[in-house]
């Protein structure tokens, strides 16, 4: 009996069975009770099952984030983190900004460290590694997943797998809808100009749709909020002030769109609707 095995009779997550035994306050009366009548039928230790294991090496993963001040990476953390401490792995973290240093260097360093604590797998939030040569990537010590990061090629041949958005394709196709709309003057909040992660994708999308439709103009429009939802409200509101032309906003992330909402309630005059973000 295994804390998988107790999950599936009292028909919830393992994550939860973890919270009931070690007594998390978060958990309802009723299926903390539930689950407890099924430790007890079953005679479930989970300290003996510890013991069990003990003989055997431990299973290491590699939980790998740039940008981890990023809420979303933070919440592919966190689900990750649970997801692999339930199914019995051990976690070994690394965080890292990704303007800090040359990538290919950074991979090499993630290669150093993979060996050095001899991890069984990696998985990369985050990141860009478009311009590392991909023999380079040859070199993983083991099976490696990317999430949200730019890479030189997806193909079959990669020696790695990966997740993502097609996220030039659809900052693109986001734009164009309101272009399509009859929108000619039109801010776009982003997170920098010289950011090269999937956000930098993004911005390269918008730049693409405005110069297809003869609206280069509005790349002076861009407004840079360094992921701080606080400094994209104070920028896209001076912006605005400053510039009443403006009939909408695109934003880049849930962190511009935010902006935009309070906006929207301090200043009944500033007209940023419609919106969109992802």
């Amino acid at each position: 009996m295994n804390i998988r095995e107790i999950a599936r009779l009292a028909d919830v997550t393992p994550g939860t069975v973890s919270k009931v035994l070690n007594n998390y306050p978060d958990i309802g009366e009723a299926t903390r009770k539930r689950v407890l009548k099924i430790i007890e039928e079953n005679q479930y230790d989970p300290k003996s099952n510890q013991r069990a294991k003990s003989g055997t090496e431990t299973i290491r993963v590699a939980l790998v984030t740039e940008g981890v001040y990023l809420h979303i990476h933070s919440i592919y953390e966190d689900s990750l983190s649970i997801r692999l401490h339930n199914a019995g792995y051990s976690i070994v973290s690394f965080h890292d900004n990704y303007f800090a240093q040359d990538k290919t260097e950074k991979l090499l360093e993630l290669i150093a460290n993979a060996e050095r604590d001899k991890v069984s797998g990696i998985i990369y939030i985050g990141g860009n590694f478009d311009r590392v040569d991909s023999a380079e990537f040859s070199k993983l010590p083991c099976p490696t997943v990317f999430i949200n990061t730019v890479l030189p090629f997806h193909t079959d041949e990669a020696p790695y797998s990966s997740v993502t958005v097609s996220h030039m394709e659809t900052a693109f196709d986001q734009m164009r809808c309101l272009i399509e709309k009859g929108h000619r003057d039109i801010a776009t909040v982003i997170s920098s100009r010289i950011d090269n992660s999937v956000y930098g994708l993004r911005a390269n999308g918008y730049m693409a749709a405005l110069r297809q439709s003869g609206l280069e103009h509005n790349i002076e429009n861009f407004i840079e909020s360094d992921y701080q939802s606080d400094k994209a409200y104070c920028n896209l509101l001076s912006f605005l002030n400053e510039h009443p032309e403006i009939t909408a906003v695109c934003c880049q992330s849930h962190l511009n769109m935010a902006a935009c909402f309070f906006i929207s309630e301090a200043d009944k005059t500033c007209l940023i609707f419609p919106y969109f973000s992802f």
